[in-house]
């Protein structure tokens, strides 16, 4: 039997949802990008952000807990995530792919301060097996204590890596990739290439331009992809077709190679 290697995906929020208004879903952007991804031609395992919808829902958390009822804010944060997973589902099933949305809850195990412990990878695989595309999306879960707390998609892609049998894993954002920084501290172009080896302690004000949005946790996350032996592309998913060539050759795409 020819052996299952996936594909990771992660689909930034900010492609998806309208920056200007808050839980407002772009929909051609979604019914775009779901028609590159229906034509992937190996398994994928999708994972979204959630864009102006996770935003909107931060003020809900103040440090480790809830400014609200604990059970009153997961309530109405797992509703509007699942409002646009919904929406970015059926553009999926419009474009001819046949989706699994998989609740992040039920797959992901969450310990106080350790974090992730434990995926049920079997699920996932089971899916794909069956010829279906297991999607995720970021949210709010609930600790093995009690308490809840945000996962990112960026974390949650990091970890599918180190647990399925990944080939590659790639990053569609709203950026053309990590931009490096001048010697006069001014920004820089694309950082073509990031080897693991290169940076053993990740310092983003000494590489990177200041302010650039998540993009040090993303960057971090491909690392952990890396040292599992997953090497990962970060690049702008807003340009046409851009999404599908990283499928294909991750390695061409015009961006951030992180290996």
């Amino acid at each position: 039997m020819t052996e299952l290697l996936l594909t990771g995906v992660k689909i930034g929020g900010s492609l998806i949802t309208a920056s200007e208004q808050e839980f407002s879903p772009d929909l051609a952007a979604i019914a775009a990008i779901a028609e590159q991804l229906a034509a992937a031609s190996e398994p994928i395992v999708v994972v979204h952000g959630m864009g102006t919808y996770g935003r909107a829902t931060m003020p809900l958390h103040e440090g480790a807990g809830f400014r609200v009822a604990r059970w009153q804010a997961a309530r109405r944060a797992l509703r509007l995530m699942l409002e646009l997973n919904s929406l970015f589902v059926e553009a999926l099933w419009r474009a001819g792919v046949q989706p699994s949305p998989l609740d992040p809850a039920s797959i992901f195990v969450l310990e106080p301060i350790k974090g992730i412990t434990r995926v049920a990878t079997e699920v996932i695989l089971e899916h794909v097996r069956a010829g279906r595309t297991p999607v995720l999306h970021g949210g709010t879960f609930l600790h093995t204590d009690g308490t809840h707390r945000i996962i990112s998609s960026d974390t949650m892609l990091a970890r599918l890596g180190e647990e399925l049998p990944m080939r590659h894993a790639i990053w569609a954002t709203d950026v053309p990739g990590v931009l490096g920084v001048t010697s006069a501290n001014t920004p820089g172009g694309v950082i073509s290439v990031l080897d693991n080896d290169d940076l053993p302690i990740w310092q983003p004000e000494a590489r990177l331009r200041e302010g650039l949005a998540d993009m040090h946790q993303k960057v971090a996350c491909a690392r952990q992809l890396a040292r599992a032996g997953v090497p990962s592309v970060i690049f702008d998913g807003r340009r046409a077709g851009l999404i599908l060539a990283a499928l294909t050759e991750p390695e061409k795409v015009p961006g951030t190679l992180v290996k």
